[in-house]
């Protein structure tokens, strides 16, 4: 199967050769062959899914893309060998790639993808931002992020609420329904919101479903990774009886987690909980021009449309 698949692989890079004209130098046929070798290993993630294939899948990409000219930077193959950012490689692979090429690589994860916390973030961030000679563009996010969450919680300091919370649809291994949580949920607690519960020791966890009934928080906000998931739990007759169900109280907010952490679209999420939770302390936001405004200084592009257009967007679930 999986030298099928290599045939396969090299009969269709042969003819993307051609329809881009390349010259096979010594070094492309070299980045592409590893690139072969690379995505061979990767593409086993749909049989086997584990996070040394997703980086295999990953950096096979990369290394097929360069090959035909398609990043808008030259990079030669050793260049991207030498910056291999591995977020997915384990320790063992990283060491035995960088025994086999005599060349060094660079992770930036702590091991557990999924798991990474604002502290690693920011350190992720000096620590690249050094090897790149970037500690200005580092230092400029990191402000960023701090003076985010600063004005968080200053405009919501002298706010008091009774309102219960609860956040649903947390993926884990997968996209998960509504009884799938989080405790010390980021967006929450820069606002200083508490979920409905909270176990410690354990970032990811599924509450019974007897539980969350009894609990019937007021507002629920839905991670849209389960979306689809958590419109079959909401046409169960018991979830019906939830306050949140009968006042029109369930909200979408976009994913940011997929195996790592999307720091930008986390804080947007926050901005938009904002909004709802505390509408007077922020009247006057706009929750699609600031989130436009984070993916800009993060990303460099207003991207929230295209995000909408995969996710859903911000706005309240249809209950219809």
């Amino acid at each position: 199967m999986t030298g099928a698949f290599v045939s396969i692989l090299i009969g269709v890079i042969i003819l993307l050769g051609i329809v881009f004209e390349i010259t096979i130098s010594f070094s492309i046929a070299l980045e592409i062959f590893f690139g072969i070798v690379f995505l061979a290993d990767g593409f086993k993630v749909f049989k086997h899914p584990k996070n040394d294939k997703i980086g295999s899948l990953i950096f096979g990409s990369i290394l097929i893309m360069d090959a035909f000219n398609l990043f808008s930077e030259n990079l030669s193959f050793w260049q991207i060998i030498l910056l291999m950012i591995a977020s997915y490689l384990s320790k063992a692979q990283m060491n035995t790639l960088q025994k086999k090429t005599a060349i060094p690589v660079v992770s930036i994860n702590n091991g557990s993808p999924g798991s990474m916390t604002e502290k690693e973030f920011k350190q992720a961030l000096i620590f690249l931002a050094e090897i790149l000679n970037q500690e200005e563009r580092a230092e400029e996010l990191i402000n960023y992020f701090n003076q985010s969450k600063l004005e968080l919680k200053s405009r919501t300091a002298a706010a008091e609420i009774s309102m219960t919370v609860y956040i649903g649809g947390i993926g884990n291994k997968g996209a998960q329904g509504i009884t799938s949580t989080e405790s010390n949920y980021p967006p929450f607690t820069y606002l200083d919101l508490k979920n409905i519960i909270e176990e410690k020791n354990k970032s990811n966890f599924t509450i019974s479903k007897e539980q969350f009934l009894l609990e019937n928080p007021d507002l629920i906000f839905i991670d849209q990774g389960g979306i689809e998931l958590v419109k079959n739990d909401l046409k169960r007759e018991e979830f019906k009886y939830l306050k949140s169900y009968q006042n029109n109280n369930i909200y979408q907010l976009l994913p940011y987690n997929h195996y790592t952490t999307n720091f930008a679209t986390m804080l947007a999420d926050a901005y938009y909980i904002a909004k709802i939770i505390y509408p007077e302390e922020f009247k006057n936001l706009k929750v699609e021009k600031k989130a436009d405004q984070i993916y800009k200084k993060f990303v460099g592009e207003a991207v929230y449309t295209e995000m909408a257009e995969i996710f859903g967007g911000f706005k309240k679930m249809n209950l219809q």
